[in-house]
């Protein structure tokens, strides 16, 4: 189904407003957009993604999921066994790259928070690059006290503070930092009370604090990263923003070979490759794309792996936002998405995976909003799992 869609972004979810004491987890009442990925990207330094770069950028809203999903937020210290219902809730998430240090006692010990204390995370990787955001609920005084115990020396500039425990990109492997964050957290600063930054250069850790007092170009700045952001569904938990590059067509040689060498037809071959070259051109260049899914279920059982609908939660979709050239190559988009998914990829019909969708025009923007109903057992990851297994055949253009 395609249809036009009014650019909007609003993603309405009970928040902190303010520091909470130390260790008292939870959610609190909050602004409603101050949650969403626009906000959050707005506080990041603009930063290449194709390119030389190579990067991508990670949003996760891990408070949405639990109000969403009825989870509460685990209250014991870090160390202490995460309850599975937690951990079904926001296991298929995209949280961050060191997520799962962020549990252990020697990670709150060293920088004053744990994975309890967020509600949103942003993560730029481009090794050995690396800014994150991470919003929640912090007691900011207790914060720099941990980072001072630490080591990390404070420089002022006009816009505001930052700290420092060693330049960029530098790892000092026998450092409780070094062994959690390698350089990634070489440079920390609180951008608002809700807020903080870590990064692995002095640059972006300098532009995240212009950004927090009012000067400066964020990455949501962008022009194609301002378009994507007006198709992002308002229940968005979890999206990983890729270069468009990342979706050209790379098909498998090892998929025309047979057993026996003697049976291979060099003709049927290139046949092949030519009908598969033409419908990759079909669709319209792809310049940025986000891949990833809503709140709800399915939720994966810890037990089995399984992913099970739990009555009561909403359904998650799997959500795709694409990013082309023009308005009407956006259309050409939209119709060409729709004409794949009723058809194969591969072995496996795609209703298979999506049984049904819905396709939307962002009104004069150039981008396209693919929302996805999973079949039973489906995770809410799939779009991800699919790029790295390269099976993201619905989306692939050639130039």
């Amino acid at each position: 189904m395609i249809r036009q869609l009014l650019s909007t972004l609003v993603v309405v979810v009970l928040l902190s407003a303010g520091a909470a004491p130390a260790r008292q987890h939870g959610l609190a009442q909050d602004t409603p957009a101050a949650a969403s990925p626009r906000a959050m990207l707005q506080r990041m330094p603009l930063i290449g993604l194709g390119g030389d770069a190579a990067g991508q950028v990670t949003y996760a809203n891990l408070a949405l999921q639990a109000t969403e999903t009825g989870v509460e937020v685990p209250t014991g210290d870090p160390g202490q066994p995460i309850p599975d219902d937690w951990m079904a809730a926001v296991g298929t998430m995209s949280i961050h790259s060191r997520a799962s240090f962020m549990t252990l006692p020697e990670w709150e010990e060293t920088f004053g928070f744990s994975l309890f204390d967020l509600d949103q995370v942003v993560e730029y990787a481009a090794p050995p690059d690396s800014f994150s955001l991470f919003r929640g609920r912090f007691d900011t005084d207790d914060l720099v006290r941990h980072w001072a115990a630490e080591g990390y020396q404070i420089r002022e500039t006009d816009a505001g503070p930052y700290y420092t425990i060693r330049g960029d990109f530098e790892i000092e492997m026998g450092s409780d930092t070094g062994r959690l964050v390698m350089a990634s957290a070489n440079y920390v600063a609180t951008l608002a009370p809700e807020t903080i930054a870590f990064a692995a250069t002095e640059r972006l850790i300098t532009e995240a604090v212009n950004l927090a007092a009012g000067s400066g170009t964020s990455f949501a700045d962008e022009i194609n990263v301002t378009s994507l952001l007006d198709g992002i569904p308002d229940d968005l938990i979890s999206g990983t923003i890729i270069p468009g590059s990342l979706l050209l067509a790379t098909g498998d040689p090892a998929e025309l070979l047979t057993e026996d060498p003697g049976e291979i037809d060099v003709d049927a071959i290139a046949t092949r490759l030519a009908d598969d070259a033409a419908a990759a051109a079909a669709m319209p260049p792809l310049t940025v794309a986000l891949l990833g899914s809503t709140a709800g279920n399915p939720l994966p059982s810890p037990a089995t792996g399984a992913a099970t609908p739990v009555a009561a939660i909403p359904a998650a979709r799997a959500v795709a936002v694409l990013v082309t050239t023009n308005d009407a190559a956006a259309r050409t988009v939209a119709e060409v998405v729709d004409a794949r998914l009723q058809g194969s990829g591969g072995e496996s019909a795609w209703t298979d995976f999506f049984p049904a969708w819905e396709i939307s025009v962002v009104k004069d923007e150039p981008v396209v909003t693919v929302e996805l109903e999973l079949a039973p057992e489906r995770p809410a990851s799939i779009l991800i799992q699919m790029l790295y297994r390269r099976e993201l055949g619905f989306l692939a253009w050639a130039p």
